[in-house]
């Protein structure tokens, strides 16, 4: 009974707090998989950054509006970053065991409901993913447009990233899992991808293809690691027409937030670029940081003289931080108009910080001044651009 209580629940939450789960049969509107699919290319003969370097030539546009769907029932928006920490979690029931996320920065960036999603949704991310790669035997992605080629590499690289997630989860720790049986490569270097004949790991896809062919640094927040310590999965796909308004949100929310900096320390991920848009180190970080932060987190920045790296945060981005609410406590909270319900509780105090955030959010006037603008001239704002 008790099981089936919490199935029950599951569902509530889903149509609900989700605003229910739409059905699978969705077919992705790119070709169907090619059934001569190239061989892999010689690795050690291959550059991967010369073979996948922008050549644009033809006009065609790609639509992702099947993903931009899943990820409107997936993904918990969480609002704008209001620099306000977590309060820790209080153990219950008499033990002393925490069996959730307790990072002060849990409630920053957005989440996959990784609990809720069910057999079918795992399955239609999975071959989601198949799709977009066998799109790359159909049509040569450097001849797209730019802003077309970033959108592509964004939407498989999160794809991919949160259905292996999914496929594996409870995941506590993402960047441990080892995706191909077998191989002790980890979760971003493992070859998990085939993109016209060549195999790709996700580092592949940010560090050989994307960072080295786009110069402009707001390219770095389009990439969700999976984990709580980087940019957030964006509430909607890249696509080619709203590119740089998706990724100028989400660039704000992350360079906002604790996860960012606080008080002399940033983000690891800025550690990571450092080769491909921040050579002079941290002068270089310190000038993006003034560029793009809010005027009244820049003034903390300049009041130290020496910044230092923050401690990694790889816990799976969702609700519970990876563990699922198999055996967290369940709390009654209301739920829409319907009365009252039995939710996890991690979900229900993410409801109400997400509440409280937004709040603060709407009251500092956030909501309204949250995109970055960049003036590029190009003809379709083509990030590639050189900034300044």
């Amino acid at each position: 009974m008790k099981n089936k209580t919490r199935k029950l629940t599951s569902q509530l939450l889903l149509s609900v707090c989700l605003m229910g789960l739409y059905s699978v049969n969705i077919q992705a509107q790119i070709a169907p998989r090619s059934s001569n699919v190239e061989q892999s290319l010689p690795l050690l003969t291959l550059n991967i950054t010369q073979e996948f370097a922008p050549r644009p030539s033809k006009s065609a546009q790609l639509s992702f509006e099947n993903w931009d769907h899943f990820l409107s029932e997936i993904v918990l928006y969480t609002g704008p970053a209001v620099r306000k920490r977590a309060p820790k979690v209080t153990p219950s029931g008499g033990t002393r065991l925490i069996l959730r996320d307790n990072s002060p920065y849990r409630y920053e960036g957005n989440k996959v409901v990784y609990t809720f999603m069910g057999r079918a949704e795992k399955k239609w991310l999975k071959k989601y993913v198949s799709d977009l790669e066998a799109l790359s035997n159909e049509t040569d992605i450097t001849s797209l447009s730019k802003n077309d080629q970033l959108s592509y590499w964004y939407n498989l690289h999160n794809a991919a990233v949160i259905s292996l997630i999914a496929q594996n989860y409870p995941v506590k720790f993402p960047e441990l899992l080892k995706p191909i049986k077998g191989s002790s490569e980890t979760f971003h270097d493992a070859k998990i991808l085939n993109i016209s004949g060549v195999p790709l790991s996700l580092r592949d896809i940010r560090e050989k293809i994307v960072y080295p062919n786009w110069k402009n640094p707001l390219v770095i927040y389009g990439f969700h690691h999976g984990n709580l310590g980087g940019p957030s999965i964006a509430l909607r796909a890249y696509e080619r027409d709203t590119l740089l308004h998706t990724l100028s949100e989400n660039a704000d929310e992350f360079i906002n937030s604790f996860r960012s900096y606080r008080r002399n320390k940033i983000s690891p991920l800025y550690r990571d670029v450092i080769p491909y848009y921040f050579p002079n180190g941290e002068s270089d970080i310190r000038a993006h940081f003034k560029r793009y932060m809010r005027p009244e987190v820049y003034a903390h920045v300049e009041t130290y003289k020496t910044l230092r790296w923050h401690r990694p945060l790889p816990q799976t981005a969702d609700v519970s931080g990876g563990v699922g609410f198999g055996n967290t406590p369940f709390v009654v909270a209301t739920v829409g108009q319907g009365g009252n319900a039995s939710l996890p509780a991690a979900f229900s105090e993410h409801a109400n910080a997400r509440r409280e955030r937004i709040r603060i959010a709407r009251q500092r006037g956030y909501l309204r001044n949250s995109v970055i603008i960049e003036d590029i001239e190009t003809s379709d704002t083509d990030l590639s651009v050189p900034v300044n």
